[in-house]
């Protein structure tokens, strides 16, 4: 026997329901980033691909748990099941580091924050540039080799923060926020600050900033054996958001916090510990963090 397909007269019309949306944002920049990015949601054994929309935001189509919200009439409100899902973002233009978060999908069609008490991740989930990322025209550049001081090891997946400086004080709002790297070197860059802060010199136009850091995250160790694909272990947003301040260390005799800093437009500014070692070692390019 051989169905037939009957179709109405007129245009049909097929409507692809995405079924959970994560909106990635360059924290250099700000603007959402769609080219390059791989994002999958892991549950259990199974792995389910993003497609990137036009306007930067990744969209799942297919998520286990959310059948009745695929097929959703827009009248009766499904109530999908309350699933767990790891999301993972790399870049295969390798500009931001890889990183990854739990979230649920609950509340279908609306996306929930992924990690909670943090609202600024409620706007788009921040991705961050690798050390080893290309400059952007326009924007400042700020870079170092991060390190625990007790124990002299990489300070990995430490939270970095540029503030303006105002005198002492650092203002609320930071210019831009960073991550290092699992080896503990970071690349944090931003738009330069507005003309009315910089202060002229001798030395020409210059602006003066604070760089704060948050780190309470031992090193991973997890043998490769136990990672998907043979990769090491990705960053973990939440945590790493939720990290305890710590302190970047001027001068390692005296425990002296790092001050604010000039930076002069055209010029990257390396941060590292004064007195670290005698000149010409590779202790002397480091930057050291109180833990």
């Amino acid at each position: 026997m051989t169905a037939t397909l009957q179709l109405a007269s007129g245009i049909d019309v097929v409507t692809r329901t995405a079924l959970g949306a994560v909106r990635l944002v360059d924290a250099a920049t700000g603007q959402a980033v769609s080219d390059g990015l791989s994002v999958v949601a892991r549950i259990g054994s199974r792995a389910i691909h993003a497609t990137p929309s036009v306007g930067g935001v990744h969209l799942f189509h297919q998520l286990p748990g959310m059948r009745e919200a695929a097929c959703w009439d827009g009248e009766t409100q499904p109530t999908p099941d309350d699933y767990e899902f790891n999301i993972e973002v790399r870049d295969s233009a390798r500009r931001f580091l890889p990183i990854s978060f739990n979230t649920r999908l609950p509340s279908w069609p609306d996306v929930t924050p992924v990690c909670s008490g943090i609202s600024t991740v409620g706007h788009g989930v921040p991705v961050f540039s690798a050390p080893w990322r290309g400059p952007l025209t326009g924007l400042a550049m700020v870079r170092g080799a991060l390190r625990v001081r007790s124990t002299g090891r990489p300070a990995a997946w430490a939270l970095l923060r540029v503030y303006r400086a105002a005198g002492a004080q650092a203002t609320a709002i930071p210019l831009v926020e960073g991550l290092s790297a699992a080896n503990g070197d970071f690349m944090l860059m931003f738009p330069w600050p507005k003309p009315v802060s910089a202060v002229h010199g001798a030395r020409g136009q210059r602006w003066e900033v604070r760089i704060k850091v948050w780190y309470d995250l031992p090193a991973p160790n997890i043998a490769l054996e136990d990672m998907p694909d043979g990769e090491v272990k990705l960053a973990e947003l939440c945590p790493i958001l939720k990290q305890a301040p710590s302190k970047l260390l001027a001068n390692l005799s005296s425990n002296t916090e790092l001050a604010p800093l000039a930076i002069v437009p055209g010029q990257t500014l390396y941060l590292k510990t004064a007195e670290n070692g005698t000149t010409g070692s590779p202790l002397a390019n480091y930057l050291y963090l109180n833990n």
